[in-house]
């Protein structure tokens, strides 16, 4: 019988602080998010390792491998719970894609059909829309842009994404030909090809888990070209997080449309309809749909 394999760790990180990034996330738990998964496809495809660094006061990282694709059900309940309590996710390229697969996966197991409002930082597109650095590179790749900051050396992998799922392919066929469960006891070299499968498994596993935990540290590392980008522009147009009371607040627009302010909402933790308006404004919350929306005449 096999099971998730998980770690847990506590990480000594250099501390990051700019007075803009600390206006955005003072009071909001933050978190650095990366999934390995067996292909490109939300519908055919499966997570079968959520990494979660949490940049608490003692930053710590969290992995959940799968033994096998069937156990992804099971380790996605366990991810949820972790990620669940982060207002603040930080991904490389996870609004294309770590985002639009959790969310098809998490349905697919009717873990969950709704996202609390989170505020996504994609460092990649961050990097690509606002820091004039991009144009000199020759891709974003998140290995390119580590070495373009100096990170390289820090990068202990030498994987990729997709050779990190062929790895879990055979990983996966090693475990359901062997009895031995991931973590467990490791046999010694004189004993049966049993034996030899399950040390092989092990180091698939460790360069598996390896490839994942650098990518997080190194976004978290990545996170000072927020230094060299206008914060305040990025959150105008990509949305900010407030607190309303218990609720939680993802403020996703603010236009002005001919004599009125508009801003539109997605919330958490507020559970009532509402429907309030005089003469100079209108407030409207759905609680079903977690929309709120507030309508300002100037």
């Amino acid at each position: 019988m096999h099971m998730i394999y998980r770690t847990d760790e506590t990480i000594a990180l250099p501390g990051f602080y700019s007075a803009a990034w600390h206006m955005y996330s003072d009071g909001f738990r933050v978190g650095v998010l990366d999934l390995e998964t067996t292909g490109l496809s939300r519908r055919h495809d499966s997570i079968v390792l959520g990494g979660l660094l949490l940049l608490q006061e003692q930053p710590r990282l969290v992995q959940l491998l799968c033994s096998s694709q069937s156990e992804e059900d099971e380790m996605l309940r366990a991810f949820w719970k972790l990620m669940r309590d982060c207002q603040i996710l930080i991904t490389y390229n996870g609004d294309s894609f770590d985002f639009p697969f959790l969310r098809e996966r998490l349905r697919r197991w009717n873990i969950t059909a709704y996202m609390p409002p989170v505020l996504s930082l994609d460092l990649y597109q961050i990097f690509r829309t606002y820091c004039p650095m991009a144009q000199r590179l020759c891709d974003l790749r998140q290995t390119t842009v580590e070495d373009a900051f100096g990170l390289s050396a820090l990068r202990t992998d030498e994987i990729s994404g997709e050779e990190s799922a062929q790895l879990f392919f055979r990983y996966q066929s090693l475990l359901a030909a062997n009895s031995q469960i991931p973590g467990g006891p490791v046999l010694n070299s004189s004993q049966s090809d049993g034996g030899q499968d399950a040390f092989e498994a092990e180091a698939l596993r460790r360069r598996i888990l390896l490839h994942n935990r650098d990518d997080l540290l190194q976004l978290s590392r990545l996170m000072r070209m927020l230094h060299k980008v206008d914060l305040h522009r990025i959150m105008s147009r990509r949305g900010f997080l407030i607190r309303c009371g218990q609720a939680l607040l993802h403020i996703d627009a603010i236009t002005l449309h001919k004599k009125e302010w508009r801003i539109e909402a997605s919330t958490d933790g507020l559970p009532q309809d509402i429907d309030m308006f005089d003469a100079a404004l209108r407030l409207t919350h759905q609680s079903c749909s977690h929309r709120l929306q507030l309508l300002v005449s100037v």
